[in-house]
């Protein structure tokens, strides 16, 4: 066996199997830093927010429809519907723009990539190309939410889905 005494041989397979996830060394937080800077996490937050305001607005006035039993809102629910909008918003703006949402992404950020993949993203993220792709991932995101709430709409108000959740809530309500 080309000379190779036995216990060398499995060394030799040991060092070839195992170095490659040896030698990824854990994320720095100075360059996950780094990452989130030319990340752009503060447009990312700033775009989401944006993009969430119509999203708000129809759930206010949903629950409006809801609480009063309308159709359609007159000009007094609709005032309402859109200060209940305002406060949906203000109170997301408040939660993911606190400090502590940072330090949870870059946490999360420095427990999931190596310090090898870190430096990788940051060389891409730094070429115009990269920049591009990053602000347009923002935008994929929300076509994706976007396309599977619609989905989603569509599947639960169908007929035939009406009828098995008609058929488990009146089962549920029977005593």
């Amino acid at each position: 066996m080309l000379g190779i005494k036995p216990l060398n041989f499995v060394l030799l397979l040991t060092s070839v199997f195992i170095t490659p996830t040896a030698i990824a060394t854990p994320a720095k937080a100075s360059s996950v830093e780094h990452l989130l800077q030319l990340s752009e996490v503060d447009v990312v937050i700033q775009s989401t927010l944006a993009e969430l305001h119509p999203h708000f607005e129809a759930e206010s006035e949903s629950i409006i429809l809801r609480i009063t039993g309308s159709d359609q809102l007159d000009a007094h629910q609709l005032i309402a519907s859109q200060e209940i909008a305002q406060m949906l918003f203000d109170t997301t703006k408040q939660i993911m723009t606190q400090p502590q949402v940072k330090l949870k992404i870059k946490d999360i950020m420095q427990t999931v990539y190596t310090e090898e993949e870190v430096q990788a993203y940051i060389r891409f993220l730094s070429t115009p190309e990269g920049q591009s792709i990053n602000r347009k991932e923002t935008e994929i995101v929300n076509q994706m939410q976007n396309y599977f709430q619609s989905l989603a709409e569509n599947s639960f108000h169908t007929a035939n889905f009406e009828q098995k959740l008609e058929g488990v809530v009146t089962r549920l309500m029977q005593p």
